[in-house]
C-alpha cells in the first residue's frame, strides 16, 4: 500500500487536472464538451474517498457541518466580492442587457442571499454545484450509517458479520438513489439546491469510498505504457460519445440516463491513470527540489497541478470573474474598441484566445486563495497576540 504522503500528492493531482477541465470547458474551446463527460464525477468521487468513517460513519450531520463549514466561509466572501463589483460590471457592459446596477437594499440582499447558498450574482454561477455537493455529502454518509446501523442489528456484535452486512447494504442504497435520481430527471423534477440531482451523484460518492476500501493503490501496479495506452483509448472513446451526440449538462438534468455514468467512470478513470503519469515523472536529479512546489513531488508540474488542487475551490469560484476581465483587457488593448460587446456569459472571447484565458483564469485564482490563506494567518497570529 502506498504512504499517505504519496496519496495525498497524487490526489491532489488528481483535484488540479479535474479544476482545469472545469475551467478549460467553460472557454467554449471545441473539444470542451469531453471534459463535461466527467469534471463534476471527479470531485463527487475523490470526496467519497476521503469519507472518514472511522470519525463520521454513525455522525452524518456532523460530517455535514465539517463540509459546511469548510466551503461556506469562502463561498460568501467571493459572493460578497462579486456583490461588490456589480456596479462596476455593470457600468462597463460587462453584464447582460437588462441587468441594473444595486441600491444599498439590493447589496444587502445580495449578500444575505449567499449566505444560505443562492447565486444572486453572475459570477458565482459556478459555484451552483456546491450545495449539491454537500447533499450529496451528507446523503452518502447517511447510506453509510444506515448499513452501520443495519449490520450492527444483525451482525451480532460481530465485526466480520457487520462487514458483511453493511457493505451490500451501501451497495443496494447506492443503486437505490441512482434510480431515485434518474427517475427524478426523467420526470424533470426539481427540488431545492437540485436535490434530486444529490440521488444522480451518490454513487460517485460510493465509488470513491469503495476504491479506498479495497483498491487504493490499484494504480501503482499498473505499467507506464499501459496507463498511457488507457488513458488514448479513454480519450478515443469520449471522441465517440461527442460524435453521437452524447454530452451531459447536469445542472440542466441533461445526462442521457446510465450514459452519465459511463462517462463519469471513464473520466475517473482517466483521470487518476492521467495524474499518475505526471507523478511518477522524477526530475529530483535534474533541478534544484525548490522548484517542485508541493512537498513530495518529483517534479514542477506534478507539484503545480497538487497546489491547484489543494486551491481547487477557489479557482471554481473566481475563474468567471477573472474571464470577464481578460474580455475587458482585450477590448480596450486589443481590439480598441469601446463599444465592443462583451457582455456574453462566460466569455464572448474565451473561444478563441481560451490558452490565454485558461493559463490566467487559473493562476488569479490561485494566487487570490493563497493571500486568503495568508491573511486567515497572519489574522489569527495577530489575535492571538492580544488575548
Amino acid at each position: 500500500m502506498i504512504d499517505q504522503r504519496k496519496r495525498s500528492l497524487l490526489w491532489d493531482i488528481f483535484k488540479g487536472f479535474g479544476i482545469i477541465f472545469i475551467v478549460f470547458g467553460h472557454t467554449g474551446k471545441v473539444g470542451g464538451a469531453i471534459v463535461y463527460l466527467f469534471h463534476l464525477a471527479l470531485f463527487f468521487f475523490v470526496t467519497g474517498y476521503f469519507f472518514n468513517e472511522d470519525k463520521y460513519g454513525d455522525r452524518p450531520f456532523t460530517y455535514f457541518g465539517h463540509r459546511l463549514a469548510g466551503a461556506w466561509p469562502r463561498y460568501v466572501l467571493y459572493c460578497i466580492f462579486f456583490a461588490l463589483t456589480h456596479n462596476y460590471a455593470v457600468r462597463h457592459g460587462l453584464m447582460p442587457e437588462g441587468q441594473a446596477q444595486y441600491n444599498a437594499s439590493q447589496f444587502v440582499t445580495s449578500v444575505m442571499s449567499s449566505m444560505v447558498f443562492e447565486r444572486p450574482e453572475m459570477y458565482s454561477g459556478p459555484m451552483w454545484f456546491v450545495p449539491l455537493w454537500l447533499l450529496g455529502a451528507v446523503l452518502f454518509a447517511g447510506v453509510v450509517k444506515s448499513g452501520r446501523v443495519l449490520a450492527g442489528t444483525l451482525g451480532r456484535n460481530d465485526p466480520e458479520s457487520e462487514e458483511k452486512i453493511k457493505i451490500p447494504v451501501i451497495v443496494i442504497l447506492s443503486l437505490l438513489c441512482m434510480l431515485i435520481g434518474l427517475y427524478a430527471v426523467q420526470y424533470n423534477i426539481n427540488a431545492l439546491y437540485h436535490m434530486e440531482l444529490a440521488f444522480v451523484i451518490e454513487p460517485f460518492f460510493a465509488m470513491g469510498y469503495f476504491m479506498k476500501k479495497y483498491a487504493p493503490s490499484w494504480q501503482e501496479k499498473v505499467h507506464w505504457a499501459i496507463m498511457i495506452a488507457v488513458v488514448l483509448i479513454i480519450f478515443f472513446i469520449f471522441t465517440r460519445f461527442i460524435a453521437a451526440g452524447i454530452w451531459f449538462d447536469l445542472a440542466s438534468q441533461y445526462i442521457f440516463g446510465m450514459w452519465y455514468y459511463v462517462g463519469g467512470i471513464l473520466g475517473i478513470i482517466f483521470t487518476i491513470l492521467l495524474s499518475k503519469l505526471v507523478e511518477n515523472v522524477s526530475l529530483n536529479k535534474i533541478l534544484p527540489e525548490k522548484l517542485f512546489i508541493a512537498p513530495g513531488a518529483k517534479n514542477p508540474v506534478s507539484g503545480l497541478l497538487a497546489l491547484l488542487g489543494r486551491y481547487s475551490f477557489d479557482i471554481m469560484a473566481f475563474h468567471i470573474f477573472v474571464f470577464k476581465m481578460l474580455d475587458m483587457v482585450l477590448r480596450k488593448l486589443y481590439y480598441r474598441d469601446p463599444g465592443m460587446d462583451i457582455s456574453a456569459y462566460p466569455s464572448p472571447l474565451s473561444n478563441r484566445w481560451w490558452v490565454l484565458y485558461l493559463i490566467v483564469a487559473v493562476f488569479v485564482p490561485l494566487l487570490a486563495g493563497i493571500l486568503i490563506d495568508r491573511i486567515k494567518i497572519w489574522v489569527a497570529k495577530a489575535c492571538a497576540v492580544h488575548v
